[in-house]
């Protein structure tokens, strides 16, 4: 099956036509609303013991030797 040479541009032109702005609207206005969520401030850390880390091996070594 052969696609004629114009049919993406006559499929382009129909979506155009087919478009619903509002909800082409409603969309964006989503999309921004999480992006701009995204870029709000972490909150900090706590900063505590790290209890099964690497930093605390002789500590964890002396749990297991106990």
């Amino acid at each position: 099956m052969q696609i004629p040479d114009d049919w993406y541009a006559q499929q382009a032109i129909q979506a155009a036509r087919e478009l619903d702005f509002d909800l082409q609207a409603a969309c964006e206005t989503e999309i921004q609303e999480a992006v701009s969520a995204t870029f709000e401030p972490m909150p900090t850390p706590e900063p505590g013991e790290i209890e099964n880390s690497i930093y605390n091996f002789n500590t964890i070594l002396d749990m297991v030797n106990d």
